[in-house]
């Protein structure tokens, strides 16, 4: 049985997107970039965070799906 992984691979840069922008929070935000919060952690939550928040932008019908699905089936 062969695993394909081109569906995945066509929401990577989209996904990556809204990774970067919620490590940046978790990074630079007085409470959540604080030392006290060990760097795991904080990825940890982003990666996370990314993986709830990604699939609710490409709800048909919001703005969000609108400004995804040309990055999604052509790329960056």
């Amino acid at each position: 049985m062969v695993v394909s992984f081109e569906p995945f691979l066509r929401h990577l840069p989209a996904w990556l997107m809204v990774l970067f922008r919620l490590t940046g929070i978790f990074m630079f935000a007085p409470m959540f970039g604080s030392v006290l919060i060990p760097g795991r952690v904080k990825i940890l939550l982003a990666v996370g965070l990314s993986l709830c928040i990604y699939p609710m932008l490409l709800m048909p019908g919001t703005q969000a799906a609108a400004n995804m699905a040309p990055l999604i089936e052509q790329g960056l």
